[in-house]
């Protein structure tokens, strides 16, 4: 977290560093530039990004999961080609009914996670439609907890993270009670049964 005026990107860049090998790092569509994403490989973790609608894969090697090879290459580097990351492609739609936007969306991850077999393509789309949670979570925190236009009391940055601390802490205890709420009467489990990736 930082002041208004720092952009999600610069914090990323400021993430990268605690990357290391074993962990699995998930990002959103706009943190899947060069740049950043071959400085997060390089840490060694493993990486689920969702890509932009408007970028470019090359198929190199069709893989019997549905994804697929490609690369990962910045503008300026398009021609020299001296730092290139070899990218697995993972397109797919969701089948939920609950989420009218996500209906003839097609998906995009880029992952460094080559292997089909080790992380086939329905795992990690399942998993990064769970990373969506927390935007319900941001969203429920910005505009319902906090109501809109509200301004925080808090005149210092170590108020205002404690301010975010108790509202993320206040939406944790009410996520638990009604997801506790829910499996009662539906007889669900944590997560939506509707969503199931449709790999294509």
């Amino acid at each position: 977290m930082d002041s208004y005026s720092v952009g999600e990107v610069t914090l990323a860049k400021q993430l990268v560093a605690a990357l290391q090998p074993g962990m699995l790092c998930l990002a959103d569509r706009g943190f899947t530039a060069h740049p950043l994403f071959a400085a997060a490989a390089a840490s060694g973790a493993a990486l689920v990004w969702r890509a932009k609608g408007n970028a470019v894969f090359p198929v190199l090697q069709r893989l019997p999961d549905g994804s697929f090879v490609s690369e990962l290459v910045a503008t300026a580097d398009k021609r020299r080609r001296e730092d290139v990351c070899t990218v697995r492609v993972i397109e797919y739609v969701l089948d939920d009914p609950g989420r009218p936007g996500a209906q003839d969306t097609t998906y995009r991850l880029v992952t460094t996670l080559l292997d089909p077999t080790a992380a086939p393509a329905g795992e990690l789309a399942a998993l990064y439609a769970q990373r969506w949670e927390i935007e319900s979570i941001f969203d429920e925190l910005k505009t319902h907890q906090r109501g809109p236009r509200v301004i925080l009391r808090s005149r210092t940055p170590a108020g205002v993270y404690q301010v975010d601390l108790v509202l993320g802490v206040g939406m944790g205890v009410a996520s638990a009670a009604l997801v506790e709420l829910a499996g009662h009467r539906m007889r669900l489990g944590r997560h939506r049964a509707s969503q199931r990736p449709r790999i294509g």
